[in-house]
Order: structure tokens, then C-alpha cells, then sequence
């Protein structure tokens, strides 16, 4: 008995009852307040990113593994794999997660705010239409 079909239909409804909503909030408002949630989502999606990018460097520290977008470039093969360069990597491993971190925490700011203006006019537009 396959156990992963009803966990796979749950995704599967949650994921159109979403869009479902979305569709209905997209045709009750304004073009300037769609372009809000179109922003709303954009930030959304980029905190998503921002969150598993934090994770993978993460792991990859925890693991002491360097990432490969760090590969310095030498004119001397040898240098390539002598411990200045390995720390100098790490280093930039560590750099790139505080950045990350940061950035994440201004998106996620900024995210609440929208997400606030946009929950105020959906409450708003349910009690006019459930009326």
C-alpha cells in the first residue's frame, strides 16, 4: 500500500485551494493593490531562496565542505589546496552567511509589512462580499 499518495493529494489540494484564493483576491481588487500582492509573492519567493541558501551553507560548514561557487582561480595548481586557501574559502563561506542572514532579516520586514496591508484588504473585502 502506497502510504505517499494521500500526503501527495493533501500537497496537491492545498496547492489549488491556494491558487484558488489568490484568484479570487486577484479579481475583487484594484490593479495597484494587485501589483502589491505580485510584490508580496516576489519577496516571499525570495525569502524561501534566502532560507535554503543559509542552509546549504550551513551544511556545508558544519560538514567542512567549501562550497564550489568559492574556487579561486590560481596560476599555481599547488596553491589550490593548501590550508591559506582553504581558510580563505571558509572565510568567504562565513562572510556570505552573515550577508545572507541580513538580507534575510530586511526581506522578511519588509514582507510583514505587505503582508499586513494586504491581510487588512482581503479582511476588508470578505466582509463586503460576505454581506
Amino acid at each position: 500500500m502506497d502510504r505517499s499518495l494521500p500526503s501527495e493529494t493533501s500537497q496537491n489540494m492545498s496547492y489549488f485551494t491556494i491558487k484558488w484564493h489568490s484568484f479570487i483576491i486577484l479579481r475583487t481588487i484594484s490593479p495597484e493593490e494587485k501589483s502589491q500582492y505580485r510584490k508580496t509573492e516576489r519577496s516571499l519567493h525570495k525569502c524561501i531562496k534566502l532560507n535554503h541558501d543559509i542552509n546549504y551553507n550551513n551544511i556545508c560548514k558544519k560538514n567542512e565542505l567549501v562550497p564550489k561557487y568559492t574556487k579561486i582561480k590560481l596560476y599555481d595548481k599547488n596553491l589550490q589546496n593548501k590550508k591559506v586557501t582553504e581558510q580563505f574559502r571558509s572565510e568567504l563561506v562565513d562572510h556570505e552567511i552573515k550577508k545572507q542572514k541580513k538580507d534575510l532579516f530586511l526581506m522578511q520586514k519588509e514582507l510583514t509589512v505587505s503582508l499586513i496591508y494586504i491581510y487588512i484588504k482581503v479582511a476588508f473585502y470578505k466582509r463586503f462580499y460576505d454581506n
